[in-house]
């Protein structure tokens, strides 16, 4: 078994989805996976996945580095980019929208209490390096991020079940909603979330 820790919608609908060390496409109609390549030329712990509008996949590992994966080669080739720097490193995952913009979830390596309250952050894909740190979002592990209506959805993963909505001007989150197993009526812990690439950056 290969624990996912992410996953990724592709322009044309299909699924990738990523574990510490691997990267895998997913069937979405039954979940099957896959595997496409290791990805440990990334770190030793690849948290999070993203495509961005042209077509290029990106993957961030939880101390910091930042990659190209280039599947148009066979087999996809891991371009290490650098860290993304500010002693951050990736909470959980990475979004990027129709217009080029990435956001993603961080913590400060040298502060383990802001695991309990992650920041939001813009990163340049072509550096890999944080473009603007946005603020906290004063919730905890932010494993999964997505992007609908002009803000950030976080999805936490410390077994509350939270969702919230992000402010992508300020960091600030506002609890969406509380979601539970249905078969055992705890919160779910989730780990990744995806959306298309293409969606608005703003309301429409």
């Amino acid at each position: 078994e290969d624990g996912i820790t992410d996953l990724a919608v592709a322009t044309d609908e299909t699924v990738y989805v990523i574990s510490k060390t691997n990267l895998y496409t997913a069937d979405r109609g039954d979940g099957h996976v896959t595997l496409v390549s290791a990805v440990d030329a990334c770190g030793g712990y690849a948290v999070a996945l993203t495509f961005t509008p042209d077509g290029n996949l990106y993957a961030g590992d939880h101390k910091g580095a930042f990659c190209r994966i280039d599947i148009g080669t066979r087999p996809p080739r891991v371009i290490p980019l650098g860290m993304i720097g500010g002693g951050f490193g990736i909470a959980g995952d990475l979004v990027a929208v129709g217009d080029g913009t990435m956001y993603g979830t961080v913590y400060s390596l040298n502060d383990a209490s802001t695991e309990s309250n992650n920041t939001l952050v813009r990163i340049d894909p072509a550096t890999g390096t944080i473009a603007r740190t946005i603020g906290p979002t004063g919730f905890p592990r932010l494993f999964g991020v997505a992007f609908e209506e002009g803000q950030v959805f976080g999805f936490t993963y410390d077994g509350s079940g939270k969702v919230v909505t992000i402010d992508p001007k300020t960091g600030a989150a506002t609890l969406f909603g509380t979601f539970t197993d249905p078969m055992t009526g705890k919160g779910i812990p989730f780990a990744g979330a995806g959306v298309n690439a293409k969606v608005a950056p703003t309301i429409m």
